[in-house]
């Protein structure tokens, strides 16, 4: 599974119109935390499946997309489906394995057209 990397908002609306009929994970981070980005940039793939697409965004780099997604503190993971937006899962690295659990569990493994609240 390749990874794309959005780095402003034309190409994230391109993605999102792209994909609508997806599971679109995007994952907003940044290069201090690289230990994190790794592990889950590896759970991910490892999960993921041709109904998810992964991208991400590098916080520090993309910071008028940021502004624009109302996105105030990360690592982060957006997960959008056809509806569009639904739920945004705030990542550490105490917390990380169980988040992705969670994520996998409720959102990766369901058909398209369902949608879980945590």
């Amino acid at each position: 599974m390749n990874i794309i990397d959005i780095g402003n908002i034309s190409t994230f609306k391109s993605v999102l119109k792209k994909f609508k009929n997806k599971i679109l994970i995007v994952y907003f981070y940044c290069e201090d935390y690289q230990e994190i980005n790794q592990k889950i940039e590896s759970y991910i793939k490892e999960q993921c499946n041709n109904n998810i697409v992964f991208s991400r965004i590098n916080a520090i780099k993309s910071k008028d997309l940021i502004d624009k997604l109302d996105i105030t503190s990360y690592p982060l993971i957006r997960i959008y489906n056809h509806q569009g937006y639904t739920k945004d899962v705030y990542i550490s690295i105490e917390n990380y394995s169980n988040m992705l659990d969670i994520i996998y569990k409720c959102w990766l493994n369901k058909p398209l057209n369902y949608t879980f609240f945590l």
